[in-house]
C-alpha cells in the first residue's frame, strides 16, 4: 500500500510539473498563436518540443487487467516522438509498476492521424519483468496542446504466477498479458 501511495505521489508531481511546462511554451511562434491546421499538434517548427501522454487501458486475456500509464519526452518533429515513463498496471489483485521507454510515430501531418507505437520496460514488482506493449492507433488533435487517441495492440508483461492444483502449486513465469485497447490524451 505505501508503494501505491508513492507511485501516486510520483505520477502526481510529474502531471503538475508536465501541465507548467505545457503552459509556459504555449506553441506561439515571434509571439503570434498559430491556427493553422497543420500546426495544431503541438510541434514547434523551430525544432524538439515537450509531449506528455495519459492513458489508461485494459487488457483482455486470461490474466485481463488494467492500467494507468504517463508518458514524458521530447516530439522530435511532427511525426516523431521519443521519450519515457511509469504507471499502474493492476494484476490479480496487485500493483505492478512498470518503467519503460516510449516511441511513437504519426504517420500524416494532419489532426487525424494514424500512428503507431511501443513501449519496452520492466515491470517492478516482486513477481514482474519485461514488458513490450506495440500498438497501432488513431490520433485526433483537437488543439494546438490537446489530443486523444484510441490504439489496440498486443501486451507482453512477464510475470511470476503461481497456479494451485488440487492441494500443491506450482510456480513459475509467464505472460500475463493479451490484446489491449486504450483510451489516451496528449499534452
Amino acid at each position: 500500500m505505501k508503494a501505491l501511495k508513492v507511485l501516486f505521489a510520483v505520477v502526481a508531481l510529474i502531471v503538475s510539473n508536465s501541465a507548467f511546462a505545457q503552459f509556459s511554451n504555449t506553441g506561439t511562434n515571434n509571439g503570434n498563436r498559430s491556427t493553422s491546421s497543420n500546426n495544431r499538434n503541438n510541434y514547434s517548427t523551430n525544432g524538439p518540443t515537450y509531449k506528455g501522454f495519459v492513458e489508461g487501458g485494459y487488457t483482455f486475456g486470461s490474466w485481463g487487467h488494467g492500467s494507468v500509464m504517463t508518458s514524458h519526452g521530447c516530439q522530435i518533429n511532427k511525426h516523431v516522438f521519443v521519450g519515457g515513463g511509469t504507471g499502474a498496471k493492476f494484476i490479480d489483485g496487485q500493483v505492478f509498476v512498470p518503467v519503460y521507454g516510449d516511441f511513437r510515430v504519426n504517420f500524416l501531418k494532419s489532426d487525424i492521424t494514424p500512428f503507431f507505437g511501443t513501449k519496452v520496460g520492466y515491470s517492478i514488482h516482486s513477481a514482474g519483468g519485461f514488458m513490450f506493449e506495440p500498438a497501432v492507433g488513431v490520433r485526433f488533435g483537437f488543439t494546438d496542446s490537446f489530443a486523444m487517441n484510441f490504439s489496440v495492440g498486443c501486451e507482453f508483461q512477464n510475470a511470476k504466477v503461481t497456479h494451485y492444483y488440487y492441494g500443491y502449486h506450482e510456480t513459475g513465469r509467464e505472460n500475463v498479458g493479451g490484446f489491449m485497447l486504450k483510451l489516451g490524451f496528449e499534452f
